[in-house]
This record gives structure tokens, C-alpha cells and sequence, in this order.
């Protein structure tokens, strides 16, 4: 099984996932919704799944931004274990 790694950002609510996806694709940037794990508590179910090599960057400019986030993580599956790292 391959090692999958990629940034993910969790909402407040929908309306502000929607908002962030509408501006970073807007931007040029790769985005896709995916379910939260249950260990990231947010009112809104999904995340936007970000390039890891560029959540620096899209942390940056989403800040820069009128949307609200709850959350910017790192995660890692390998060996089919999920290993999420907070980037607060």
C-alpha cells in the first residue's frame, strides 16, 4: 500500500468551506472536499484537501482572507494507519 500525504484544512460551517474552496481554486490552487477524520471536530463535516508542499502558502493566503477556518492539519496513512498532526 502507498504512503498517502496531503494538508487539509477544516471549517467553521459550510458556507465558509464553499467560500475557501471558490477563492483558492480561483487562485490556481488543486482543492477537493474530503470527509474529516472523527478526531477533528468541526461544524462542518468536510475539509478542502491541500497540496501538502503548498499549505504553507495556501495557510498564508487564506489567513489574508475573509474565511474562517477551524484548522490546518498534515496527514500522513501509511501502513493504513492515519496519523494527523495539528498545525495550530
Amino acid at each position: 500500500m502507498k504512503d498517502e500525504k496531503y494538508g487539509l484544512i477544516a471549517f467553521p460551517g459550510t458556507t465558509e468551506s464553499l467560500k475557501a474552496e471558490k477563492l483558492l481554486k480561483q487562485e490556481g490552487y488543486s482543492v477537493s472536499f474530503r470527509p474529516l477524520p472523527p478526531v477533528i471536530t468541526a461544524d462542518c463535516g468536510f475539509g478542502l484537501e491541500i497540496p501538502l508542499e503548498k499549505i504553507r502558502e495556501i495557510r498564508e493566503f487564506i489567513e489574508q482572507s475573509p474565511v474562517q477556518t477551524a484548522g490546518f492539519y498534515h496527514i500522513i496513512i501509511k501502513d493504513g494507519e492515519k496519523i494527523i498532526t495539528s498545525l495550530e
